[in-house]
């Protein structure tokens, strides 16, 4: 076969299309065209005879038979069509606004045909899309003895390979066209530089691969490959210069997809992170070994409490236990009690959940103190129920004068880094928040939210839902660190809407809508619109919001669309 001259084989389908075409391509340089008038004859041919590429419409059973032989000997088959757009008779093979249609397996492509004029040229661009499908299979030949390696080995190679000639991608196999999200036949034909995320990177890979013809051996170097859809993707390219036996010098190229090495290192990186994530955690319950933990039966009677429990209640282990929990480290009148024991009996039922609750107790010299519960059940053998485990973190900031100060220190200063408000101010809204999610107002559950810092792009991005009743107020009236306006912002909690602050602490406006579109963020279901809302304002800002559940008292606090800390009162 000459590597010159395309080989091809047509199935005539008897339609003005297809015949012009012969006519074409039989007189074309360059062209062998052997026209038949059945797929069956085809397939016979094919037995003797190999081709560049196949040209076939034929979508009866012989027709899918020889599909599947020309798949098996790497032969493109191409459907050509013409698709109409209107129905007009004629017997001129080719109308203005007709569209001829390329089509095989992996890409379509269309030749529209504006003019009377423009069908030679038309044509003339059909034979050379002809040319470039069949380019790959005139070299088969030529494989074994350029290459040193058969077609179809390099063909179904586990790598990405091409071959480069002239700068100009001669042939690909389906590894590399998959990697850069191309098909073999769009991909072929295409030049180099193309798929180079920078120019100057190309002209260097160009300058050190022509140095590498001095000197035999694979070359090797990391350059940023653009896809199909622009996104550049790291490669190790090893290449060699193979002397052809016609057409001088190509370039072997095999294409290493450094992403996925670089995703693996990533896994590893994070795998490390977690690891040391995991030793922190261990190392942190080593050093709270002076936590609050105390150990009740199914029905919340204690079994055991450690000195820190004794210390912090006042209590002696000997007296504690076998006494009641509620009644004896938290008093049967108090509002948390009764969801104490909730807790403790869903724990009893379900042993693997658990829930921190944030509760307030009376201490044995009379004090107030907030102690942070996680709840965990305990299963026995034979996966029977063994009781519960209530561990503790003294949350109480003994520094507050005001009953209710809870300690913030150890995940505050981290929350209010790279935002512009003060921690006075959020530690003033914060207690007032747990005020309201403790107390509701007027013996009823209240719900509200507050979003402090960054105001500015906070107002720009939400309006008013009600009256704002902190508008033209003097600055004394609007500051929430000012304790004579604790009770003013706790009754219009009530209202609709959110509180926004600055981060100096001056109520700008209370019942705010937040206007914040379609911003996904990371918040467990079953959180309502009101958490949703102020989550996805604290993405879009530098902000901290602060929502109290109306349902279920629950506080809690988000930073960059996502829960820090959640308390339940």
């Amino acid at each position: 076969m000459n590597s010159d001259t395309c080989e091809l084989l047509l199935v005539d389908d008897r339609t003005d299309l297809i015949t012009l075409l012969y006519s074409q391509l039989a007189r074309r340089k360059g062209f062998r065209v052997e026209r038949l008038q059945t797929s069956g004859e085809a397939v016979s041919r094919l037995s003797a005879h190999r081709y560049d590429l196949i040209l076939s419409n034929d979508v009866t059973q012989d027709g899918k038979k020889l599909r599947r032989l020309a798949a098996l000997q790497g032969i493109p088959l191409v459907q050509v069509k013409n698709e109409r757009k209107s129905s007009r008779k004629s017997h001129f093979t080719l109308l203005p606004e007709d569209v001829i249609v390329l089509e095989d397996d992996d890409q379509r492509v269309e030749f529209p045909v504006p003019d009377a004029q423009s069908i030679r040229e038309v044509l003339r661009r059909i034979a050379q899309s002809f040319e470039q499908m069949a380019r790959p299979n005139q070299e088969m030949e030529q494989f074994p003895t350029c290459y040193g390696h058969p077609y179809e080995v390099l063909l179904a190679a586990p790598v990405p390979m091409a071959i480069i000639r002239e700068e100009v991608v001669a042939w690909a196999n389906e590894e590399l066209a998959h990697s850069l999200g191309y098909s073999r036949s769009t991909l072929q034909g295409t030049r180099l530089s193309s798929h180079f995320s920078d120019p100057a990177e190309y002209r260097r890979f160009m300058t050190e691969a022509g140095q590498e013809r001095k000197r035999p051996g694979w070359g090797r170097d990391v350059v940023l490959l653009a896809r199909r859809d622009g996104r550049p993707v790291p490669f190790r390219l090893k290449k060699c210069d193979v002397l052809l036996e016609t057409r001088g010098t190509a370039c072997i190229l095999i294409a290493e997809d450094l992403s996925r090495e670089l995703q693996r290192e990533g896994m590893i990186r994070e795998y490390e992170d977690r690891m040391i994530a995991q030793e922190i955690r261990h190392q942190q319950v080593l050093q709270s070994m002076g936590a609050l933990v105390v150990r009740t039966d199914t029905d919340g009677t204690i079994a055991w409490i450690n000195s820190r429990a004794e210390a912090i209640f006042g209590i002696p282990a000997v007296e504690a236990e076998g006494k009641p929990l509620i009644g004896t480290l938290v008093a049967p009148e108090d509002a948390s009690a009764r969801d104490l024991a909730a807790m403790i009996s869903d724990c009893s039922c379900h042993p693997e959940e658990y829930e921190i609750r944030a509760i307030f107790h009376r201490t044995g010299a009379g004090h107030e103190v907030c102690v942070a519960w996680k709840i965990v059940g305990i299963t026995g053998s034979e996966g029977k129920n063994a009781g519960v485990l209530c561990v503790g973190e003294d949350i109480t900031d003994y520094r507050e004068t005001e009953a209710g100060g809870i300690r913030t220190d150890p995940w505050k200063s981290r929350l209010l880094r790279g935002t512009d408000i003060r921690e006075e101010v959020f530690d003033a809204v914060f207690h007032i928040a747990i005020e309201i999610s403790r107390e509701g107002r007027e013996g009823k559950k209240v719900g509200t939210s507050f979003v402090l810092g960054d105001t500015g792009k906070v107002l720009e991005r939400s309006r008013q839902l009600t009256l704002n009743s902190f508008a033209g107020q003097g600055r004394a009236l609007r500051t929430v660190t000012d304790l004579r306006n604790k009770e003013c912002i706790k009754n219009f909690a009530q209202l609709d809407g959110a509180f926004v602050v600055t981060g100096d602490g001056l109520i700008e406006a209370a019942g705010r809508q937040f206007l914040v579109g379609e911003v996904t963020v990371a918040i467990p279901p079953g959180y309502g619109t009101r958490h949703t809302s102020v989550a996805a304002m604290t993405a879009i800002s530098s902000s901290v919001g602060i929502v109290v559940s109306e349902t279920a008292g629950r506080l809690t606090v988000f930073r960059d669309g996502k829960i820090v800390k959640t308390l339940l009162f």
